[in-house]
């Protein structure tokens, strides 16, 4: 049982007991209760102090009263409450403890302090002065160190001084003695000042000169300042003022800079001098743009200005101008240009132009040979040739047969591709494209056996006795007399003409018009190799070949001098004109087909109106008299069964449209009717004309035209489409008509 509540003081026993634990065996400690009598502790605010203005201390206490070998640390806790705080007037203020943490067996008595505010140091400090000889004194003042922010300098008992110097006293120093009486809550210290009186100084203001570039903001303004003495420095001058008249729309000039105002030392009089405001050119910088182009395509020139204030744009446009006819890098050069007035500078800058490579397909044209014979020459088409590039630029063209792949027919005939042995290169072209073209072997035809000697229906020979001179009708020359001579025979028997001497007849022109189908056909046929007949046709066809290659490169250089002329003229025109035109030329196509012009003209000049109209005359009789057997009853009697769909069509109304209005005046101008169409059809036929439309096309024609009439080759119209065999049939009209093509060829 515990001691009772008012058990005598002592220690009493604490004895537990009882109770078990499993798995435990218990054992009991006995405790100790202490009962003690109750003490009195005495808990006094100790007495402090602190400055006016200053933050109350942390108040402490003396504690007195402690048992038993206790001490102070057994107290904690004791709170304290006091009126002042740090704007409370010098004087005593109570301190009062209370509460507090402590053993239980205390009874606490609470005793009070005392907090001592004591007055706080004050420093009262004359300020400097200054002046000129003569001016009047300034007033004194004071500055105040350790006033408290909230008390007001007015309330103090400041300030007394001593009398200030006479207006007129000489340079020097002069005491300034500030003196009052006590304040309360300060200790005050009075700090002399020093009054110097000097001599005036004269201060010269110099505004500084600047420029700045047209358009933009004036700068900061500055000023020089000269005449300082003393050891002063152009620190003690500030809030200079400065005036001009220009602005950022002021033009290129010079303007006056005016200083006035400012702050300094009383003891300098200012003098102010004006500076000036250049303003300058503003740089206008001028930019060609780079610009990429493929070979052959014109490129877009361009520029970018840099430097143009806003609503200002140049009076006259830069010229831009590149080099770059093949594949590289090539300057862009600008030239040029005006400004809008004297405000500007242009700085002109020049770009790149890059010109790139541009594919080119290259195609083996399609060939066809008989079995046994050599191969023949093989050719190409090519296909994004720019300006007047030809197939020559290409290096390393080479096509054979691929002679290990051949596909057998059932009809005897085989073929194989054309295919290109080697690399292909080409300036200015990337990448090249080659499709093989195809070639077929055929057999041979039948040969039909044509007597070697020839004579006419009535068993005599057809050349007549020596005393005849040939005329070389068609150009061919005696050697191939005979031959010629079988031919004009095959087609007396086929009209029923009743002809005595086939050579005076050959000697006609409008009988060597109408025999211009039988003569293709003669070239076409079969015969035995190593026959006279065969021996004369070859001389035939060389006679022929070389009259229409002479004919033909002379119409290919008049009318490549046609079309450059007329690009020059164009050139000029858009010059003129005042249209920019860049390295890479122009894009318009001309209006007229300078090769047929040519080969028109040759024909008008060459063959006179009269035979012209006699080669008409018998087509168009030879016509009727045939109708209905081998003839077709048209006005082209004569031609080869099938191939002249594009001469028939050169001779209807539209045909002007196609070959150019300046040909048909042309004809008309020299020659009408059947004969004007006959020129027509020939002209047609002999150009192969169509409408080009494109001028990369044009270009390209006319860049290879020289060299493919100097490579001409009978044999390929001979054996070729019926585009080639309209073209050949035309040009053998076109021998026709003249008694010596080499005379035509001169005209």
């Amino acid at each position: 049982a515990p001691p009772d509540v008012n058990a005598s003081p002592g220690d009493y026993e604490i004895i537990p007991s009882g109770g078990w634990a499993r798995n435990y065996t218990l054992s009991y400690v006995p405790g100790t209760i202490t009962i003690k009598a109750p003490y009195q502790l005495f808990i006094t605010a100790d007495n402090l102090s602190k400055v006016y203005g200053s933050s109350n201390p942390a108040f402490t206490a003396t504690y007195s009263g402690l048992q038993d070998g206790d001490t102070a640390a057994v107290v904690s806790d004791v709170q304290f409450t006091t009126t002042a705080n740090d704007r409370s007037a010098v004087g005593s203020y109570s301190v009062t403890p209370s509460g507090g943490t402590f053993p239980p067996y205390y009874t606490a008595q609470y005793a009070a302090g005392l907090l001592q505010v004591t007055p706080a140091p004050l420093t009262v400090t004359a300020n400097n002065l200054i002046r000129r000889i003569g001016d009047p004194n300034p007033p004194f003042s004071v500055t105040y160190t350790g006033l408290m922010a909230w008390d007001d300098p007015g309330m103090l008992p400041c300030c007394t001084y001593n009398a200030p110097p006479d207006v007129n006293a000489p340079s020097g120093s002069y005491p300034i003695n500030p003196f009052g009486g006590p304040a309360i809550n300060y200790t005050i210290t009075y700090v002399p000042g020093i009054f110097t009186i000097k001599t005036p100084y004269q201060l010269f203001i110099t505004a500084d000169n600047l420029s700045r570039m047209y358009g933009n903001n004036n700068p900061a303004f500055t000023a020089t300042y000269s005449g300082l003495q003393d050891g002063d420095t152009a620190a003690v001058v500030s809030g200079i003022q400065f005036t001009t008249p220009a602005n950022d729309a002021s033009p290129v000039g010079s303007y006056p800079i005016s200083p006035s105002g400012g702050i300094f030392p009383p003891y300098y009089a200012a003098t102010y001098i004006p500076g000036r405001l250049q303003i300058t050119q503003r740089e206008v910088h001028l930019y060609a743009i780079d610009a990429s182009a493929p070979y052959g395509t014109l490129p877009s020139l361009s520029y970018t200005t840099d430097g143009l204030l806003p609503g200002d744009r140049l009076s006259e446009e830069p010229t831009l101008t590149a080099g770059g006819g093949v594949v590289g890098t090539f300057p862009i050069y600008l030239t040029g240009g005006a400004a809008p007035n004297y405000n500007y500078l242009l700085i002109r800058h020049n770009g790149q132009l890059v010109v790139t490579a541009v594919p080119l397909w290259i195609r083996a044209n399609d060939a066809t040979m008989f079995d046994g014979d050599s191969t023949p020459p093989f050719t190409a088409s090519f296909t994004g040739l720019q300006y007047n590039d030809s197939g020559n630029v290409v290096q390393g063209l080479n096509l054979v047969p691929d002679a290990a792949n051949v596909v057998n027919n059932d009809d005897g005939s085989s073929q194989s591709a054309i295919i290109q042995s080697g690399a292909l290169t080409a300036a200015n072209y990337s990448p090249i494209t080659f499709t093989p073209g195809t070639l077929m072997t055929v057999p041979k035809p039948p040969v039909t056996i044509i007597p070697d000697i020839v004579i006419n229906p009535t068993g005599g020979v057809i050349h007549l006795p020596g005393e005849w001179i040939w005329t070389c009708p068609f150009g061919v020359p005696i050697e191939g007399a005979d031959a010629l001579r079988y031919v004009a025979w095959k087609l007396i028997q086929k009209l029923g003409l009743n002809v005595a001497n086939v050579d005076i007849w050959m000697n006609d022109p409008a009988n060597r018009a109408i025999m211009t189908a039988e003569l293709f056909e003669f070239l076409r046929a079969p015969l035995i190799s190593g026959t006279a007949l065969y021996n004369q046709r070859e001389i035939i066809k060389t006679a022929l070949e070389t009259q229409i290659r002479e004919m033909k490169v002379k119409i290919a250089e008049e009318a490549v001098a046609d079309f450059n002329a007329w690009k020059e003229e164009r050139k000029a025109q858009l010059q003129a004109e005042g249209r920019l035109v860049a390295l890479l030329g122009d894009v318009e196509v001309p209006d007229h087909d300078y090769e047929a012009e040519a080969l028109a003209t040759m024909i008008t000049t060459g063959v006179s109106a009269a035979t012209l109209a006699a080669v008409a005359a018998s087509i168009s009789i030879t016509g009727s008299v045939m109708a209905g057997s081998i003839l077709t009853g048209a006005t082209w009697v004569l031609l080869p069964s099938g191939a002249w769909s594009l001469v028939s069509a050169s001779t209807a109304a539209g045909t002007a449209g196609i070959i150019g209005e300046s040909l048909s005046a042309s004809l008309a101008s020299t020659i009408a009717g059947p004969a004007a169409i006959i020129v027509m059809a020939v002209v047609v036929g002999a150009c192969r004309i169509s409408q080009v439309v494109e001028r990369y096309n044009v270009e390209e024609k006319y860049a290879n035209l020289v060299n493919d009439a100097r490579n001409f080759d009978i044999d390929t119209l001979i054996t070729g489409d019926s585009t080639d065999q309209t073209e050949l049939f035309s040009l053998l009209m076109m021998t026709s008509m003249t008694d010596n093509m080499h005379q035509l060829v001169n005209l």
